[in-house]
């Protein structure tokens, strides 16, 4: 399977839309590309030396599958926290 640090190639998607074409609210959080590679080398359980070890394909694929399962953490936490504020201001209307 070919796969490159684009979202796409995992076809995730939320209530049928691509994930990558959810817009959720950005922090102004900035990691440079290192820090993410080692980032996403911890979340899949491996060692700095492991990941080094790995063929560029390989490293490509376990940064767009971090990144993917990090924009659908986003997006399920940004959806719950609308479904908690939509059912909040129902509340408040009952009064």
């Amino acid at each position: 399977m070919t796969c490159t640090r684009t979202l796409p190639c995992f076809a995730v998607t939320w209530k049928h839309t691509p994930i990558e074409h959810i817009a959720v609210p950005r922090s102004h959080v900035r990691m440079s590309l290192l820090f993410e590679a080692l980032e996403a080398a911890r979340w899949r359980g491996l060692t700095d030396q492991a990941f080094d070890a790995l063929s560029r394909q390989d490293k490509a694929r376990v940064i767009a599958h971090y990144r993917t399962a990090v924009r659908l953490e986003a997006v399920i936490a940004w959806e719950q926290a609308k479904a908690i504020r939509r059912q909040t201001r129902r509340h408040d209307m009952r009064g």
